[in-house]
């Protein structure tokens, strides 16, 4: 056997025009082209996988007037989401409503 896989994560968060993006982008196998929508319940690739994960964070993120990205498999392997959600106020307090 050799040594492992080496596996990375890189994780980024970033204000983007009043909205904070988060990435994560891997470098493990990729999502599948044909692997259907991966935020809909019960929809899995992974041995042992419930399919609820990617549901949940989606109807997370839709209830606080974001969205999930699902940015397919990289060209060398791996695979890139966003979350994306809107930026608190710049002053550090609560939100208003």
């Amino acid at each position: 056997h050799g040594q492992p896989d080496p596996r990375r994560v890189l994780v980024r968060l970033e204000a983007q025009g009043g909205r904070a993006v988060l990435s994560v982008k891997d470098s493990g196998p990729g999502l599948p082209a044909d692997g259907g929508d991966l935020t809909q319940p019960y929809v899995t690739h992974k041995p042992g996988g419930t399919g609820l994960g990617l549901a949940i964070v989606q109807k997370i993120a839709q209830d606080h007037g974001g969205a999930l990205d699902l940015g397919r498999s990289e060209r060398l392997g791996g695979a890139r989401m966003a979350l994306v959600l809107p930026a608190l106020p710049a002053h550090g307090g609560a939100a208003q409503k």
